[in-house]
């Protein structure tokens, strides 16, 4: 019974599960070639430099020359980055040796059940993102680490790796170097032990200056080029679908730019997106509820750096907001990072509680785990979490366009189970 009531035990388990409706859903969209998750990797330079082709570029580099069948190699890739993800992000949470109240953020619908609650959120580009960020976050142990020569070639490879392949890493790349601030003691050496973030930041401003200098970038003609190299790997022309797809918004032009924009308006008008404020409210809140828990160090400065550092990276999303309009998606890789921060940096020991606390502590997290999520775009109501769940799946296995498998035929046998007759 202990066992069962351990943290690292049912941390493992919920791990476990995640990791697999991840692949379940992946395996699902991956097959049906969605025109805005399995397009986006598979955007290419076929007709020059743009944006967001790098990988798709080098992955058919391989298919070619390894002769391997697209799609099948692009749901093991994508499993493969997930995986390490979450092995990162559980040893991460280990070697906190966590108290109960983390776990408003661990098993909250912002961070690790973002995916679980929201299946079109799984498959996405930003897994390099995370995958990345929970490798260094895990890596860094004082202000000499990164430190190495190499060390500055190989993050500023990664810097314009990243942005070839989603330019909206730029808005989270301050991320190292405010890591790296935190963990050394002389600040007056801060520039001197982080040429690495420095390098890395670099190189994200490198990418995005090759995107938008190329002289292909403005290519209207871009998107047909792209998807008759995508067809000819024999993956479905479902994958272009006109401008529902991510293909269609791979050059660039000012009408463009315009249409984004407004789009991006119509959608704060009319679905309500004045939710995502209280998204955001709820995270802060489980933050601010953890640190009213446990016992904080006398020195509080890295709480005010915290914060500090926060309100400026809530300004650059609140820029990106303006040319996205899948707030939810871009919140999470925010809440998600943050979450490990807190965890690497911000574990303190829980103080000595009544029995009534804990189960007030208990109670807090059911609620925060079951009575909400975060919709990563376009969604007039406030996401209600469990409640809504069996209408949410439903919703998305009805609209099948005609594709059969066997997760949907086992989906549907499931959730008629708890049809009330």
């Amino acid at each position: 019974m202990k066992k069962i009531f351990n943290i690292n035990y049912l941390l493992n388990i919920f791990f476990i599960f995640i990791y697999l409706n991840y692949l379940f859903f992946l395996y699902r969209i991956i097959q049906r070639t969605n025109p805005w998750i399995v397009a986006d990797w598979l955007i290419n330079y076929e007709n020059g430099l743009i944006r967001r082709g790098l990988f798709g570029e080098i992955f058919f580099w391989f298919s070619e020359k390894l002769n391997f069948e697209i799609l099948n190699a692009l749901f093991i890739l994508i499993s493969i980055l997930v995986f390490i993800f979450y092995y990162l992000s559980l040893n991460i949470i280990k070697q906190a040796n966590i108290n109960l109240i983390y776990l408003l953020v661990i098993l909250s619908p912002a961070t690790f059940l973002f995916n679980f609650y929201d299946p079109l959120t799984v498959g996405r580009k930003e897994i390099l993102f995370l995958t990345f960020f929970a490798f260094y976050i895990y890596k860094i142990q004082n202000e000499f680490s990164f430190s190495e020569k190499y060390h500055f070639l190989i993050f500023f490879v990664i810097g314009i790796f990243l942005v070839l392949t989603h330019e909206l890493i730029v808005f989270y790349m301050f991320f190292p170097l405010f890591i790296k601030f935190l963990v050394i003691k002389e600040k007056k050496y801060f520039y001197i032990n982080s040429k690495s973030e420095l390098f890395f930041i670099f190189g994200c401003l490198i990418g995005l200056s090759i995107i938008i200098f190329s002289p292909t970038a403005f290519d209207p003609n871009t998107p047909k080029i792209i998807c008759e190299k995508i067809i000819t790997f024999n993956v479905n022309e479902n994958i272009c679908r006109g401008v529902n797809g991510a293909i269609y918004y791979t050059f660039l032009d000012k009408s463009m730019g315009h249409l984004i924009i407004s789009h991006t308006f119509d959608q704060i008008i009319n679905n309500n997106y004045y939710n995502y404020i209280f998204y955001l409210l709820i995270f802060i809140f489980s933050i601010l509820l953890i640190f009213s828990f446990v016992n904080l160090p006398k020195n509080k400065s890295n709480f005010f750096y915290l914060t500090i550092f926060n309100f400026f990276q809530i300004l650059i999303l609140c820029i990106l907001f303006v040319i996205v309009n899948d707030w939810g998606r871009y919140l999470n890789i925010y809440f998600i990072i943050n979450s490990l921060i807190l965890l690497k940096f911000f574990c303190f020991n829980q103080k000595k509680l009544k029995f009534f606390n804990s189960i007030i502590i208990l109670f807090l997290i059911v609620l925060n785990l079951t009575l909400w999520h975060m919709p990563h775009c376009c969604n007039k109501n406030f996401g209600n979490g469990f409640l809504s769940l069996k209408e949410r799946i439903e919703i998305r296995i009805k609209s099948s366009n005609g594709y059969e498998d066997k997760s949907r035929e086992f989906l549907i046998k499931v959730l008629s189970k708890f049809d009330t007759k």
